[in-house]
């Protein structure tokens, strides 16, 4: 018996024999692969962004074959960085095309950058996005889950800051809210004093929403004699999948306002708006109670006007008509 099974011993194949061989090549290199995991994934990515020619700094806490996690990551000159974060974990699908990153997970995210010949751009994070393929922008089909994030932004308004949280996916089920404050925005020479923003935002079938109060303590604007104090307009906007179009409405109040010789306070109303980046136009719609004209009071003063904002060269204009009733 023995003899019989040197025998067939022997007689095995070769092939099986280099095929065994192969599979514990391929074994023992997944063992080499899986304890030396962390090192070869800090060397990819340092790989990585000095191939891109961006400076950053991170500390790996978990690396696995479908969910990397860091902290403490610094983008950018540590001393003006572009971006840090205190957490970011990243889950990978993997797809028969290869890896796809399928959720982002991010706590503590502060991302500074501005709009440059009205481009918006993050500085060094610019680098690390994909390259520009010509399509027409669209949200990625990305689920994340962002919590403490914040976007600083220097624009040719003024300066302002982004505070966003919310979880789901980009493209279809995202819900989160957004609060948008400045200290001071100069549109078309009108000066808007502590301008802010509290928003509901939402995706549906890649068509972005926004509903919410956004409001302002002052807007002054000295070559028009216009000021208007305490304005607030509960918005209710929609965007095309570009995010490049929109359209919406708001119900507006003001505690006070004056055109020229014309006052007017306690003002409730409507505003409407369409257009793109290029132009917004709309319909505005004004009633007080009570109002005064060239120094004499009023009873019920309406205000209808029409106006169009030209975000390129930063212009506004506003056409309207003041009527009252009960003048005394």
């Amino acid at each position: 018996m023995e003899e019989e099974e040197e025998v067939v011993r022997r007689r095995r194949p070769r092939w099986q024999l280099v095929l065994i061989g192969f599979l514990l090549l391929i074994l023992l290199l997944i063992v080499i692969v899986w304890t030396q995991r962390r090192q070869i994934a800090t060397d990819y990515i340092e790989g990585e962004l000095a191939r891109r020619g961006v400076q950053a700094s991170y500390d790996v806490k978990r690396i696995g074959f479908s969910q990397q996690q860091l902290e403490n990551l610094v983008i950018g000159d540590p001393a003006d960085p572009d971006l840090t974060a205190r957490f970011v974990e990243v889950r990978i699908r993997h797809t028969l095309r290869g890896p796809k990153v399928s959720q982002v997970t991010a706590r503590g995210v502060r991302l500074f950058g501005g709009v440059v010949k009205g481009k918006l751009t993050f500085g060094s994070v610019d680098r690390l996005l994909p390259p520009p393929t010509g399509k027409p922008f669209a949200l990625p089909d990305l689920d994340v889950n962002l919590i403490d994030s914040a976007i600083g932004l220097t624009t040719p308004l003024g300066r302002m800051g982004v505070a966003l949280e919310g979880r789901g996916n980009l493209a279809d089920g995202f819900k989160g809210t957004a609060a948008v404050v400045s200290s001071s925005l100069l549109v078309s020479g009108c000066a808007i004093g502590k301008p802010s923003a509290y928003l509901k935002v939402a995706v549906d079938d890649r068509r972005p929403s926004l509903q919410g109060p956004v409001r302002a303590e002052r807007v002054v604007c000295e070559k028009d004699d216009v000021e208007v104090i305490d304005p607030i307009a509960i918005l209710d906007a929609d965007f095309a999948e570009d995010v490049h179009n929109w359209n919406g409405e708001g119900a507006v109040r003001v505690a006070r306002l004056r055109l020229g010789d014309k006052r007017a306070s306690g003002l409730v109303g409507t505003l409407g708006f369409r257009g793109n980046g290029d132009l917004t136009r709309g319909d505005v719609t004004l009633a007080a109670a009570e109002g005064e004209l060239a120094g004499v009071r009023a009873g019920r003063m309406t205000i209808d006007g029409r106006y169009a904002y030209a975000a390129r060269n930063n212009r506004l204009s506003v056409v309207g008509d003041a009527g009252a009733e009960n003048i005394v």
